[in-house]
């Protein structure tokens, strides 16, 4: 995603699906790289416990094993 403010200036946002079920945020500040896990950009925005987390993200797909593999693999 790219982000762009007024003055034309722009940052550009990753997010990559590994394999093994984690979701990862790849930032680029100041030429430096952040690789930030997406389940704490999630649990800093909203103050929940993990199980409302899970229970929202797992909600409406409860017989998709794959997915909620992948969601205890993030909260774990």
């Amino acid at each position: 995603m790219r982000c762009v403010r007024e003055d034309l200036t722009s940052h550009t946002l990753f997010a990559h699906y590994i394999s093994d079920g984690n979701c990862l945020l790849r930032l680029i500040i100041k030429k430096q790289e952040f690789i930030i896990p997406m389940i704490l950009i999630l649990k800093a925005l909203i103050e929940t416990p993990d199980v409302l987390i899970y229970n929202r993200i797992v909600r409406g797909n409860n017989k998709n094993s794959k997915l909620r593999e992948c969601v205890d693999v993030l909260i774990a």
